[in-house]
């Protein structure tokens, strides 16, 4: 038996708790290490962990495709343009939580290690029993990942009874944020769990308990997807606040001083566009990036049906810019989608014709998208990281604590120019 080893406590108590999706409470401001969670991995699985540098090998991931069906639109205030390698980097298990869809995560790198937080959900479950509860899995590169057996957040509240659901992840000093949405059967409510070690969770409750009616989803207090920007304002009426970019309709601002009691501007400050690629709906992606020219927000969308009997025709992603000085106000906007669906398991899956990005981490001198393919599999593109782009000084964010770049790619985990 292993005592106290470090990130989780007791490992009796683990197993012991493993069993209801939860892990033994432990304060630390560090991550699990990959080693610890083998040996999680290996208490919850009854057999022995392999060796980290055996356990990441995988599909060798090198064939990669442009992310549009068209060429791509210059935007030399985005990111971009991406590709996309042609396999799926995660699939459902065989068995448990995830072993029927396994997409729309969040993701951050600590160290060398990515740590990704994920949607799964379990055969021989409909959408009335469960939609969603969140895993954990982890990678030394990028795209070969191990994932932990058992969820580590799950519902349990009244508002959150039927699932949880997308998160988004940032790190603001020694505690990690995550944004989710939990659905009761009836409403959604964008929620929030916070972390030292990212294992485990104490759960906030709901951000926006009220809200207006929402014309698109046709329901009063309906909020998803909270994408957060992980440093304050500078100047402006949102001096030293907080932002939050939410909303699965229309996309809303929030604002607080804490990061964990939040209020919102009363008035959407993106809409969808009548004849665009977002013509039906708009949501946040990844947490924003303060870049020299802006806010800039990678947001999901979806268009209206092209064929009777469609909900919408297809879900793919955008890009937005946001005045650092009013980040209600809108800069620029793409006219194409960055990333849609072109491949079969994009196109054919749970649910058809879907590209949903909720990951963006920096990682040897190329921006790492992760992404939900047709709400079935994940998915990663690529893109150049530019350092030009960004602000000088330390940005902490979902790409990680802040350490200094060289001119020929990232050294640690996070963005810095020097």
């Amino acid at each position: 038996m292993i005592n106290d080893i470090k990130g989780i406590p007791n490992i009796q108590q683990a197993q012991s708790n493993i069993k209801t999706g939860e892990i033994a409470k432990k304060e630390t401001s560090k991550p699990i290490s990959p080693e610890d969670f083998l040996t999680l991995h290996r208490s919850s699985e009854g057999s022995s962990p392999p060796d980290m540098k055996t356990a990441i090998k995988g599909i060798a991931h090198e064939e990669t495709v442009p992310a549009t069906s068209g060429e791509p639109e210059k935007l030399d205030w985005s990111i971009g343009p991406f590709r996309k390698f042609r396999n799926p980097i995660m699939a459902p298990s065989e068995e448990g939580f995830d072993s029927r869809n396994i997409y729309n995560m969040a993701t951050i790198k600590e160290g060398n290690t990515f740590y990704m937080i994920y949607r799964g959900e379990a055969k021989g479950e409909t959408a009335k029993d469960c939609t969603g509860r969140l895993g954990l899995a982890i990678s030394h590169d990028g795209k070969n990942f191990i994932k932990y057996p058992k969820p580590i957040i799950v519902p349990e509240q009244p508002y959150e009874k039927q699932g949880v659901e997308d998160p988004r992840l940032i790190k603001v000093d020694d505690t990690y944020y995550l944004t989710y949405s939990a659905y009761d059967g009836d409403t959604a409510k964008l929620c929030m769990a916070t972390s030292k070690d990212m294992v485990n969770w104490e759960k906030k409750g709901p951000l926006f308990p009220k809200l207006p009616y929402d014309d698109i989803v046709g329901k009063e207090n309906w909020s998803k997807s909270g994408a957060i920007l992980p440093e304050r304002i500078k100047e402006g009426p949102f001096k030293d606040k907080y932002i939050m970019y939410f909303g699965e309709s229309h996309m809303w601002m929030g604002y607080s001083d804490d990061l964990e009691h939040w209020d919102y501007v009363k008035e959407p400050v993106l809409s969808p566009r009548e004849g665009k690629f977002d013509s039906r709906m708009i949501e946040p992606g990844p947490p924003p990036i303060m870049t020299k020219d802006g806010i800039l927000v990678i947001y999901n969308s979806s268009d209206k049906p092209k064929k009777e009997g469609e909900t919408f025709g297809s879900y793919q992603a955008g890009a937005v810019l946001f005045d650092p000085k009013d980040p209600t106000k809108v800069l620029k906007r793409s006219e194409k989608p960055i990333i849609e669906p072109t491949q079969d398991w994009e196109i054919d899956g749970y649910v058809d014709n879907v590209v949903f990005v909720e990951g963006l981490v920096a990682h040897e001198g190329k921006w790492n998208l992760y992404y939900g393919g047709a709400d079935h599999k994940i998915g990663l593109a690529e893109a150049e990281f530019r350092p030009d782009q960004l602000l000088k000084g330390p940005v902490t964010s979902s790409l990680g604590s802040a350490h200094p770049i060289s001119a020929v790619g990232l050294a640690g985990t996070g963005v810095y120019e020097s």
